[in-house]
């Protein structure tokens, strides 16, 4: 997913001619009209499929022993269903279980018929990963603040445990969390042809290690407004894509949950005007409908696009510990 650095002034003086960048990596090539009724964990969902692979959501690949299809949909058939309210739709609450790694040293290798440019990418967000270290102190014994999952080369002739892929698709994606079934092969992080930037990278590393979406959490309505009139809009007059976006703002309910504050500058946060296309994109910004604000109305600015912040880092250290304890109780001021 697509990302920008956005301030204030930038969107008071905001041209109506909306660069790509307020898009998602999505575009109208990525949205094949396949799409599946599948049951995860036992409840049943729409959910989009992209060159064969299930999406929990446009960049959150699900693993094949997470799911089972029961049917075939085409986008229309999926679109004309959504009889319900635009917030009964995305308010809609999927139940996803995450494997936590054994580990908390990630192997991985990079495929070599990504191109050395993308190839050189990957290595940065690698490198800025294994960098990260939370800016303040915490209150988690014996715990240097650094963060908690590394991502190291797999040895030679040694399988690796995460795999960066070249994709067909137009966006940068990935599974979510250890793969469930050896029958799974390595948790991917998929490449497109147009390459990924080092922060989309480093988003997908998150999923890999089990972050999903903030704007998807469980208890999401109790921190933001999601604004049903950008949705309306997007039923009306884009019917073929508002499936895609409604599964992009379902709520996840997760085994392991957020017991943080919420965090709206996380890499893991789409932005507030992210949508299918530029041109769609531009449409909301014109309209002044972004798909989530505060409670009071006014706009959020995402300006972090590139880097963890300290409570994506502290909810990566929780997800790291219940390697140890089924129940982890871990609060940052």
């Amino acid at each position: 997913m697509n990302y920008f650095k956005l301030t204030s002034i930038a969107i008071l003086a905001m041209a109506a001619a909306v660069p790509a960048r307020f898009a998602s990596d999505q575009s109208a090539a990525n949205y094949d009209p396949s799409w599946v009724l599948a049951s995860v964990n036992g409840t049943q969902h729409y959910f989009h499929r992209a060159n064969g692979k299930i999406m929990l959501s446009d960049d959150i690949v699900a693993y094949p022993s997470s799911t089972r299809v029961l049917s075939s949909q085409t986008q229309a058939q999926v679109a004309k269903a959504m009889t319900r309210s635009t917030q009964e739709d995305y308010d809609e609450i999927v139940d996803v279980t995450v494997q936590v790694w054994p580990s908390s040293t990630l192997t991985y290798a990079i495929n070599n018929d990504l191109p050395s440019d993308q190839q050189a990418a990957v290595q940065s967000a690698v490198k800025r990963w294994n960098d990260s270290k939370a800016s303040w102190n915490s209150n988690i014994a014996q715990w240097d603040g650094k963060v908690a999952y590394r991502f190291v080369p797999a040895p030679q002739g040694k399988d690796p445990m995460v795999l960066f892929v070249r994709s067909e698709d137009t966006n940068c994606s990935a599974n979510l969390g250890k793969p469930g079934s050896a029958s799974d092969g390595p948790a991917k992080v998929y490449i497109p042809s147009t390459g990924c930037r080092t922060g989309s990278v480093l988003h997908e590393m998150g999923h890999i290690v089990g972050l999903t979406h903030v704007h998807q959490r469980l208890d999401r309505n109790n921190f933001i407004k999601i604004n049903k009139k950008a949705f309306d809009y997007l039923k009306e007059k884009h019917p073929s894509f508002y499936p895609n976006m409604v599964a992009n703002y379902r709520r996840l309910s997760l085994n392991h949950g957020n017991p943080f504050s919420f965090d709206e500058q996380s890499l893991m946060m789409y932005h507030p005007y992210a949508a299918a296309t530029a041109d769609i994109a531009d449409e909301l910004v014109k309209q002044k409908l972004p798909f989530y604000t505060h409670y009071d109305g006014s706009e959020i600015v995402k300006v972090n696009t590139e880097y963890l912040t300290d409570r994506d880092m502290f909810l990566i250290k929780r997800k790291s510990m219940f390697r140890f304890w089924p129940a982890v109780n871990i609060k940052p001021r």
